[in-house]
């Protein structure tokens, strides 16, 4: 499970969300962050799974791996999260500045989450 091929796209994120000119190619790239996210998460999810019942190819770096594994699943889950809350966020937007329909967000510049629906 080498690190670098399966470290977010975090900055390609940026980069596919920088020059968006409209709601639509907004949606539109938040849709596809999360479906690599989640790919990749089922990926890991997956690839730990064969970790933990047969040791891998890498029984000695079992640890390591361990570790690694752990990282990036919380990385993935984090950005299915933050894809969750976006695609909820901009549903309604009609443009991608405030002039044009969008709103910045409630918890935006926090830590925090808004409480999920049970």
């Amino acid at each position: 499970m080498p690190a670098a091929r399966h470290a977010p796209r975090l900055f390609y994120g940026w980069s596919a969300l920088k020059n968006i000119s409209s709601a639509s190619q907004l949606r539109c790239a938040v849709t596809e962050i999360r479906a690599d996210a989640e790919a990749r998460l089922a990926e890991i999810v997956d690839r730990s799974t064969q970790y933990a019942t047969t040791g891998g190819p890498f029984p000695d770096r079992l640890p390591i791996v361990a570790i690694t594994g752990k990282l990036l699943m919380g990385q993935y889950e984090a950005l299915v999260r933050w894809t969750q809350w976006a695609e909820d966020v901009i549903g309604e937007w009609t443009g991608v500045t405030q002039a044009t329909g969008a709103t910045v967000p409630p918890y935006a510049f926090t830590s925090e989450w808004p409480a999920q629906d049970v």
